[in-house]
């Protein structure tokens, strides 16, 4: 894994990597830009924003603490929309849906695959759940 250091401790840029995928994450103060291709080629694909209401984004940092990864953000509490693009439409969706559900912070997720690979979507998401273990270490 490569990173570079922020001054608040957590990674700025990190990349993982699994058998045929490679997930390149930027952070943000308010959110995350992540692309998940194959490996050897790492392209731009199907992008998908999501975010929680606008309620959840003014709150103040120890009320958006208070409701990541907490079961008190719902599909109602976000809004998702595919920004670029048509292969994976829905699998592009749900892997930024899980991270907004985890964070409660912005996501711009961009994924690029075959088309209706379930092998693949199931590594996709095991590199989203690695990524945000890495983010709930940071914290503490």
């Amino acid at each position: 894994m490569t990173t570079r250091e922020h001054k608040e401790s957590f990674s700025v840029f990190e990349e993982l990597e699994s058998e045929n995928l490679r997930l390149v994450a930027i952070s943000f103060s308010n959110g995350y830009f992540l692309g998940i291709s194959k490996k050897e080629d790492l392209k731009l694909g199907t992008m998908a924003v999501s975010l929680p209401f606008t309620t959840h984004l003014s709150q103040s940092r120890s009320k958006q603490e208070e409701l990541k990864g907490s079961n008190l953000l719902s599909h109602k509490d976000l809004t998702t929309t595919t920004v670029l693009g048509s292969r994976n439409e829905v699998m592009t969706k749900a892997l930024a849906e899980k991270v907004v559900f985890a964070t409660g912070k912005l996501v711009y997720l961009s994924a690029n695959f075959p088309e209706n690979d379930q092998e693949l979507f199931t590594e996709a998401l095991r590199l989203v759940e690695q990524f945000l273990k890495s983010r709930q270490q940071s914290i503490f």
